[in-house]
């Protein structure tokens, strides 16, 4: 049997083979003493603030119940929200300030549908929350075609997985051909498109969402449009802050609901 301590007047001593494990174990060993002291340090009840910054697909989609669950759980908690930008693609200095803002505050947590800024700074972490798919959706009174519908597809010319700039696509008829247009945000869609000829693709989880308040059809695709994911990005000095841990966990929790 192996002996990793042996004993001496005044106490016991480490083994020559204790001390080398000490060595490969003490990283670990430290990681689970900071985990408990973090958790022992965070009080869920006690007053919070946190800053989330998220574009308006997230903010349709999921905000108002993120909002709910939260303060249900601790009503001290108060949350800014920052709108962003449906896509960061092209908006190199407002990428660079959103860098700073979750490397040095004010943002606590970023939730974006572009994962890009996340990939290309190895210390920002990212967490998939919702996948959702694409579909048409129409007023009541509007007939798409399915060579309509291939229309709004080629329209977006392969979205890559994040979401396009909204685009609308207006049926003039069946026998002429169809123009385009561009709103810069999914809000103004449901009232433009219930009470015209126009149609556009959307996230299927939203078009469902606006069925139910607003006059609409909501149409499969005809054509095959990739899925596109959401993510929570933080930076790596909260990977250990049990508030930030909670909240994440309770975005990821409500979003698996949708």
């Amino acid at each position: 049997m192996t002996s990793f301590l042996f004993a001496q007047k005044n106490g016991i001593i480490p083994t020559e083979k204790a001390l080398s494990l000490h060595t490969k174990l003490k990283p670990n060993l430290d990681g689970i003493i900071n985990t408990i002291q973090d958790a022992q340090r965070f009080d869920s009840n006690a007053p919070l603030h946190f800053t989330i910054a998220c574009n308006d697909y997230f903010s349709e989609i999921a905000l108002t119940r993120v909002q709910n669950v939260i303060h249900a759980r601790n009503e001290n908690i108060s949350l800014t929200i920052i709108n962003l930008p449906t896509s960061l693609n092209n908006l190199h200095g407002y990428r660079s300030d959103i860098l700073s803002a979750l490397r040095d505050g004010p943002i606590d947590l970023l939730i974006h549908t572009d994962r890009s800024l996340a990939q290309s700074n190895e210390q920002l972490k990212s967490q998939r929350i919702l996948t959702d798919s694409w579909d048409t959706i129409a007023g009541r009174d509007t007939t798409t075609t399915e060579n309509h519908s291939k229309q709004i597809a080629d329209t977006y010319k392969k979205p890559k997985g994040n979401i396009p700039a909204q685009r609308i696509v207006e049926q003039k008829n069946e026998t002429t051909s169809s123009s385009h247009t561009q709103v810069s945000s999914f809000r103004a869609l449901p009232t433009l498109i219930q009470d015209s000829d126009y149609v556009s693709l959307v996230p299927r989880k939203l078009g469902l969402i606006w069925t139910e308040f607003y006059d609409l059809n909501l149409l499969p695709m005809n054509k095959t449009i990739a899925n596109f994911n959401c993510h929570q990005i933080w930076h790596e000095r909260f990977n250990k802050a049990e508030s930030n841990k909670w909240l994440r966990r309770s975005i990821q929790n409500v979003c698996s609901q949708i």
